[in-house]
């Protein structure tokens, strides 16, 4: 009767044993599988600009305004890109730390452009920002004193 008893305890043991593994298992599976990184279209999170080459963003710390001129934008011709950043409670003029830069859709990196501060408080940027014809992205980091800086990407088409 012992013996028996002791026969199950020990199969009992082999399969939670066999339960305990397969759970380690799977759960190393899955955390893999939750950190892979997916690739989503730039254009399905790019600022949307208007006829006039005019999108703003609404954050809870600013209100970023961003135009783009000449739009749209002609290859080999010089662009001008201005960035007013507001604050959303007094509507005041915010300071902050913007950068530029503009690259073909295929790159990842492309040219870095100085972003200057205007008297009127807004930053502008200017340059021949598109080489040829074709889509090209444009991205504003801007720096609002948060733990990371804000990016705002955009897509536009030179003709």
């Amino acid at each position: 009767m012992a013996r028996n008893a002791l026969k199950w305890i020990i199969v009992a043991l082999v399969i939670a044993s066999l339960l305990v593994g397969a759970t380690v298992v799977l759960t190393r599976l899955q955390t893999q599988q939750a950190t892979t990184p997916v690739q989503v279209p730039v254009e399905s999170i790019a600022l949307p600009l208007d006829q006039n080459g005019i999108g703003t963003q609404y954050l809870s710390s600013a209100i970023l305004s961003v135009k783009l001129s000449p739009y749209p934008p002609r290859a080999n011709t010089p662009s001008s890109l201005t960035l007013i950043a507001l604050d959303p409670r007094t509507q005041a003029v915010k300071e902050i730390t913007p950068t530029l830069s503009v690259a073909d859709l295929s790159l990842v990196e492309g040219n870095d452009y100085a972003m200057k501060r205007t008297v009127s408080g807004a930053y502008e940027a200017s340059g021949n920002f598109f080489a040829q014809a074709g889509k090209w992205r444009v991205r504003i980091r801007i720096d609002l004193g948060e733990r990371e800086p804000y990016s705002i990407p955009m897509v536009v088409e030179a003709r």
